[in-house]
């Protein structure tokens, strides 16, 4: 009743029989533990169709929660749960193709494919207060002179990309997936032409985060990969803003998947930012840790910009001793930035910094990384 009443996207049928239920080409099927034959038998031929079990049980009787979770029913519900969440959670289940056609997987590559002319991602990471996000943006800025660019703050945590630069909060990365499974490349034309009310105007586009911090199980790592996808497609360059934690939690649940994937699997390049302090040092090395365990490669070497340095070359070369000596061949140390007080008046009008030690530094940081973007391709390519 709830669904007929309030949703438009979801079509809920009753279902009386284990047939019925196979037959139905539904995607979801909610259950609950009283179910007669939700047997390990119709579980096993559920997988095989694709249709992803939800069950429901009661409160009172939590012996039903042990049933479905022993007949290896993961996602499992409160029968008692408001309607409007049970319909938030099921949209969350749901494919995200479901409704479109499949690609053709079976067609043969064509000249001009997406593939041939693929553009690439960049992300750049770092520890709260390393100064990630800014970095970002003046890689961004610098690189939009030579490449179509693109920034997209996929930030789970601490989403501030829109704040930043002055940019309203719609649309943002949850819409740009919606679209881009909708209407593929099309769908993300379509975001990036909605009015951001930007007074930061630095050539390259921008998809914002989400919203609020709160609403993070938007993302999915599949959802961002198709808006990354289709951003390599049109764009030459793509620099992603990630979470500054990165912890491994999928032993409750995976608060940074999103992070985690684009910063091991996504990415063509990862660029690691660290603060310029003790306590910056210490920060980046637990980053590091935790990229090291993504990665799984203990050969990859990550290029690391020195933020906020202060004035002098003593503190530079005493940061990335100590980098070498902890964490040896894993991180290649590209330059530094100094730190610079435009920055924090452009943070707070929402520009760009004016001309000073800040922008020289990362510029030539820019141009450094568009060097090693070309060898990256040209090695691709061969």
């Amino acid at each position: 009743a709830y669904a007929s009443d309030h949703v438009t996207d979801i079509d809920v049928v009753v279902v009386r029989d284990e047939r019925a239920a196979l037959e139905s080409g539904f995607h979801l099927l909610a259950v609950d533990e009283t179910t007669p034959w939700l047997t390990p038998s119709f579980l096993a031929q559920a997988a095989r169709l694709g249709i992803t079990l939800v069950g429901v049980w009661d409160r009172s009787e939590p012996a039903g929660q042990t049933r479905l979770e022993h007949l290896g029913i993961t996602h499992r519900l409160v029968g008692s749960m408001p309607a409007d969440e049970v319909i938030f959670l099921l949209r969350r289940l749901r494919p995200i193709t479901a409704g479109f056609p499949a690609p053709d997987l079976t067609a043969p590559p064509v000249a001009g494919d997406r593939e041939s002319e693929a553009g690439t991602v960049c992300a750049v990471g770092g520890p709260p207060g390393a100064g990630a996000r800014e970095i970002a943006i003046g890689l961004a800025t610098v690189l939009a002179h030579t490449r179509s660019t693109l920034l997209v703050d996929a930030n789970e945590s601490s989403p501030g990309l829109a704040r930043r630069l002055g940019l309203g909060l719609h649309p943002h990365l949850a819409t740009a997936i919606t679209a881009v499974a909708d209407h593929d490349v099309d769908g993300l034309v379509g975001v990036l032409a909605e009015p951001m009310n930007s007074g930061f105007r630095a050539g390259f586009d921008t998809i914002v985060g989400l919203p609020t911090a709160v609403e993070w199980d938007r993302l999915t790592v599949r959802g961002v990969d198709r808006v990354l996808d289709a951003a390599r497609s049109s764009y030459d360059l793509t620099v992603v803003c990630t979470s500054p934690v990165i912890e491994d939690l999928r032993r409750w649940v995976d608060r940074y998947a999103v992070s985690r994937h684009v910063l091991s699997v996504a990415a063509d390049v990862t660029v690691g930012v660290c603060e310029a302090s003790p306590r910056g040092v210490l920060r980046f090395l637990d980053w590091l840790v935790e990229y090291a365990a993504l990665s799984g490669d203990p050969l990859t070497r990550v290029p690391v910009i020195i933020n906020k340095l202060p004035a002098g070359r003593t503190v530079f070369g005493e940061i990335v001793g100590q980098l070498h000596a902890i964490s040896g061949t894993r991180v290649d140390v590209i330059g530094g930035v100094p730190f610079d007080r435009r920055v924090q008046r452009a943070e707070w009008n929402a520009n760009a910094p004016s001309r000073g030690p800040y922008t020289k530094a990362v510029a030539h940081l820019a141009r450094q990384l568009d060097a090693s973007l070309d060898l990256t391709r040209q090695r691709s390519d061969a």
